[in-house]
């Protein structure tokens, strides 16, 4: 879940939110959840918000952080985001 808000919060509305999960088919492999944000049908790039915001945003430092105390590896771009989830 703090993946997915610290990836939302980066990026402005009006982007396309694509999310993908795949479960693992064997021991080998772990589960896999992908965001992504496509720019809007207006060719814009999604850019980071700059918001006077009430609250603390989650950010990727916390989320990295939160990934390795669960066991979940976790890789990302400027418009995608990649956890592999164990298989437990």
């Amino acid at each position: 879940m703090g993946a997915l808000l610290t990836f939302c919060d980066q990026h402005i509305a009006g982007g396309i939110s694509q999310v993908n999960f795949a479960a693992a088919t064997d021991s080998k492999q772990p589960s896999q959840l992908k965001l992504r944000m496509l720019p809007d049908d207006t060719g814009k790039s999604p850019v980071s918000l700059d918001l006077d915001r009430k609250y603390r945003m989650i950010g990727y430092p916390d989320v990295q952080a939160m990934a390795q105390s669960c066991g979940v590896q976790m890789a990302r771009g400027d418009s995608w985001l990649t956890l592999d989830l164990p298989e437990d």
